[in-house]
Formats: C-alpha cells, structure tokens, sequence
C-alpha cells in the first residue's frame, strides 16, 4: 500500500513539474501554430505542447492558466477545459472577452494574428458535436459586447437571422459604429433604417477603412440603391 502511494506521490509531482516547464516553453515561443507549419509542412513543436498540456494536465491546473500572463496560454486553458466539458463554450468565450489579447498565429507557412476569444469560436465551429445553440450563444455575446471593428462581427452576422428583438443593436453596429456586416444584415433582412445615416456609413467606410474589394463593391451597389430610393420618394 505505502509503495502504491510512493508511486502515484511521484507521478503526481512529475506531472506538475512536467506542466509547469511545458507552459514555460509555451510563454517562451509565444507563437501559437498549426498541427504542420513552414514551406515543408513539418510538425509543430508547439502544438505538441499544447497537445501534452491537454493530457496531463488536471482540470485545477487548467483553470489556473485562465490566469496566466500569457495569452495563448490562457487560450490553451481555455480550450482544455472546453474540450473535457468543464466549462461551456460561451462562458469561456465570454469570460475571455475580459482579457482578449492577441497573438501571433503561425498557420503552415503565413504567420497571422488571432486572439483567444477567436480561437474559442473556430474551436467550437470545427467541433463535429458543436450544438446550433452554443453557436447562436457565442454570436450573442459577439453582437452585444465584442469591439465594434471585430471580425467575429461577420461570423456573427453572415448568413444568419436573429430574432427582431436583435435588430436595434445591429442598427446600432451599421449607424454609429460603421460596421459593414451589420449594414449587410440589414439590407438582406429589409430591417427598417435611418437611410441617411447607413449612406453616411457606407461613405465613411469606402473610403476610410479596408473591407477588401468585395465588400467594398457591394457597399457601392447598396449606396446607389439607397440613393435612388432616397431620389423616388421624394
């Protein structure tokens, strides 16, 4: 019996110790990567970190690094606890929202910027037993109280339909925040605007922000359209 205790006291502290120097490792590289990364598709040394962090760590550590300096550690944390069912996907996204650092992102060969709140909403999209309810939760939170210049806002908004209950807010986000997924919503939905203030939006965005000539175009078509209505009825 004392020999069973020995044995797992030792493997107890192994692990912690095994923890603690892996999560320095992380802090130190301070890139998060993909499963394959660079030109020849080698295997990533930290996403085996991140993959051993999973393993052995309990869930009380787990929790712990929510805390951590370290942003991708605390997005390790959270996806930890996500994936063992510890924690729901919409409590950990809004919970990071408190903090939502960003951080560098090498994805096979492009290093990109990401942040932990992004990296819990791809994680639950990719997940094959992802609900329609955690997703609609997530958006939630992303219409009401995510930056108004986020991305996530067109994730949120794209090829989706909300309850009418959402549309001030998303007015809000088209009108006073000039986000253009929000002005997209609205047309597609033919929720009631103040046609002077989207026009003033659509303006300001063509020419002041980078939307990528997609976007772009369609706001030009959306501003011609409003126009002539704006023109027929008076």
């Amino acid at each position: 019996m004392k020999n069973h205790i020995l044995i797992l006291s030792t493997f107890l502290l192994l692990s912690c110790t095994d923890v603690g120097k892996t999560i320095d490792e992380i802090s130190n590289h301070n890139m998060m990567e993909s499963e394959y990364v660079g030109f020849g598709g080698s295997e990533s040394d930290e996403f085996k970190r991140f993959q051993k962090i999973k393993s052995i760590a309990t869930d009380e550590e787990l929790i712990k690094l929510l805390n951590h300096k370290n942003a991708i550690v605390r997005t390790y944390g959270f996806l930890g606890l996500i994936e063992r069912e510890k924690m729901k996907s919409s409590e950990a996204f809004e919970k990071a929202l408190e903090t939502n650092d960003s951080f560098s992102k090498m994805i096979a060969d492009q290093i990109l910027e990401s942040d932990i709140c992004t990296e819990i909403y791809f994680d639950i999209i990719n997940r094959t037993s992802k609900t329609d309810q955690q997703i609609r939760a997530i958006d939630s939170i992303i219409i009401y109280k995510i930056d108004s210049t986020h991305f996530l806002h067109r994730m949120a908004l794209k090829d989706k339909k909300y309850q009418s209950k959402f549309d001030s807010r998303v007015r809000d986000l088209a009108e006073k925040y000039r986000n253009e997924e929000a002005i997209f919503y609205l047309d597609k939905h033919a929720i009631e605007i103040d046609t002077t203030k989207i026009l003033e939006s659509i303006k300001y965005i063509v020419e002041h922000k980078f939307v990528g000539n997609d976007a772009k175009n369609r706001l030009i078509e959306l501003r011609s359209k409003l126009k002539r209505i704006e023109n027929d009825n008076q």
